[in-house]
């Protein structure tokens, strides 16, 4: 049991990075003011969205999300995204790199979903 616990630990943390690194091209294309792929990849299922369901190269929002840690933990990503994305088609680029930021802070802090089922 111990080794299904941290093997669950070991592919909840490739996804957790999947993701972050995501969101850090995601914070590169703010910097770059590149609004095309800014919205392509805010819009994009992460690793995270691939674990509750999404399909992979899909969508961010769909059915998963409610089966989405971040959104048990945190509410989910759909706010954030939703006001970045605004921020961004309004030109306020650094409201929108710190609306990134405080993704990358959140999926940075989502336990692993054994973790929270040990609770």
């Amino acid at each position: 049991m111990a080794e299904q616990a941290s093997l669950d630990e070991a592919s909840w943390s490739l996804t957790q990075q999947g993701a972050m690194e995501q969101y850090h091209l995601l914070l590169r294309a703010a910097l770059e003011r590149d609004l095309n792929t800014f919205v392509e990849l805010a819009l994009a299922a992460t690793p995270i969205c691939e674990a509750a369901g999404a399909e992979p190269g899909g969508t961010a929002f769909g059915e998963w999300c409610g089966l989405c840690p971040l959104r048990q933990q945190y509410g989910g990503c759909r706010p954030i995204i939703t006001q970045m994305v605004r921020a961004a088609e309004q030109g306020n680029w650094e409201a929108a790199q710190l609306l990134v930021l405080s993704l990358i802070a959140e999926v940075a802090g989502v336990s692993p979903p054994t973790a929270r089922a040990e609770r």
